[in-house]
């Protein structure tokens, strides 16, 4: 027995020499839960410390995410897909900008910590109940393109010390804090601002939601500053490594998907507000959330058991039957789905975005990954989203409204499901700790 337990231990303890890392993010025969109990903790250490940073982080986006399309719909309209462009607009540039400063000087925490707190106080002006549209414009593309520096340089962080199992647990965290932010504010709703000014109710609570980014730059100091990879830093091969067979109808195949699925973002909570309130809002992104955790913690599992290309064609196929409800629903109505349907937003974007990090990460050097992913947000998500918002904006003012454009979105995704059963997807043999296989 006590040869045993020595085994056991040293199992836990013994890093890989190709992991270059800690042994807990790299133990494949490990449960995620299981080792937190028994691993040393400087084995758990990076991965407490990233599931943290990534609580408070969701805790501050969650507040901005489901307030800005109800709030920003109830004041301005349709003139709100102009906040909405704008933000899509810079999104992608601050995921290409935090990757590309990353990969280039090696650095993590120090740009996160400032990200933050110049993310902050944009954050808390867009919902200003009295700002005007043009101040709103500015703030959401500010605000938009630090989240999404602030994004890239986390995921940076957590793949880099945890690899992929690690990734999806301490991700899963920032989804928990995601539903809890929505508890918040359904309370906060049901009892304090029960009786504010609508433009009130659809702001306060994206207002006080951005304070969770202060607490989120005081975490920070626990993600490494460094990062692991000492190889020398061109740009041009970022490009070199696009060549690859598979990349380019990855991105087009992705460029249509981000075309439809820009409704979630910035028109569902629109139509949730306008079919059952403010409470309605966070209730229903409330319940999107209990399947995104256990499916962001699944993601490597099935990834390696089923294969990459299963995470895509479950989220398509998820988001195609999400869209059918409630075309449905805002044409002859659904009152008892149109809330289920939030329980498929776990599937639809854990899926797809779970998909996109693993096959990227595969296929780009590990000093190139951060380069590589913001080529891909500026050529796929930001223009298939950018596009796909200005023409949703003008479907909403058109007779068809929002059955229209939820009938279009469930089109484009069937045509995105159909191309993943044939696509040639960008493979490369992974490392055995990795675990996910195309």
């Amino acid at each position: 027995m006590a040869l045993l337990s020595r085994l056991r231990f040293m199992r836990l303890t013994v890093k890989s020499k190709n992991t270059g890392g800690n042994a807990y993010s790299r133990q494949k025969g490990i449960g995620p839960f299981a080792s937190l109990f028994s691993a040393p903790w400087p084995e758990i250490r990076p991965l407490v410390a990233a599931s943290l940073v990534y609580f408070f982080f969701f805790l501050g986006h969650g507040s901005y995410f489901t307030t800005l399309s109800p709030h920003m719909l109830y004041r301005f309209g349709d003139d709100a897909r102009y906040v909405f462009f704008t933000g899509q607009l810079l999104y992608p540039f601050g995921y290409f900008f935090a990757g590309w400063f990353s990969d280039k000087t090696r650095r993590i925490r120090s740009a996160l910590i400032a990200f933050l707190l110049l993310q902050t106080p944009f954050q808390y002006h867009l919902f200003s109940p009295d700002l005007p549209l043009m101040g709103c414009i500015v703030s959401a593309a500010v605000t938009r393109f630090f989240f999404a520096a602030n994004t890239q340089l986390l995921t940076i962080a957590a793949l880099e010390s945890l690899s992929f199992r690690g990734f999806s647990v301490s991700r899963s965290a920032g989804t928990f804090g995601f539903f809890c932010i929505q508890i918040g504010m359904l309370l906060l709703e049901m009892f304090a601002l029960s009786d504010a000014a609508p433009e009130i109710q659809g702001g306060r609570g994206g207002q006080w939601g951005s304070v969770f980014m202060l607490v989120t730059a005081l975490f920070a100091y626990l993600v490494p500053e460094r990062r692991r990879s000492h190889t020398e830093y061109f740009f041009r091969d970022a490009f070199s490594a696009l060549k690859k067979e598979g990349f380019l109808p990855f991105f087009i195949v992705s460029f249509v998907f981000y075309f439809s699925y820009q409704v979630v973002d910035y028109y569902l909570g629109g139509y949730l507000r306008q079919a059952g309130g403010m409470s309605y809002v966070y209730g229903g992104w409330g319940l999107a959330v209990l399947v995104e955790i256990p499916l962001m913690i699944l993601a490597d599992r099935i990834a390696g058991r089923r294969g990459v290309r299963f995470l895509f064609l479950l989220a398509v196929m998820s988001g195609a039957i999400r869209f059918l409800i409630l075309g449905l629903d805002a044409v002859i109505g659904l009152p008892g789905l149109i809330l289920f349907q939030q329980l498929l937003h776990g599937i639809h974007f854990t899926g797809y975005y779970m998909g996109t990090v693993y096959l990227l990460r595969r296929n780009f050097p590990e000093h190139l990954y951060g380069t590589g992913m913001g080529i891909y947000m500026v050529v796929s998500v930001s223009a298939g989203a950018t596009i796909g918002n200005l023409l949703t904006g003008l479907l909403l003012k058109s007779d068809h409204g929002f059955a229209g454009i939820f009938f279009v979105s469930l089109l484009l995704h069937l045509a995105v499901f159909f191309s993943f059963l044939f696509l040639s997807l960008p493979a490369r043999s992974m490392k055995k700790e990795d675990s996910a296989h195309v």
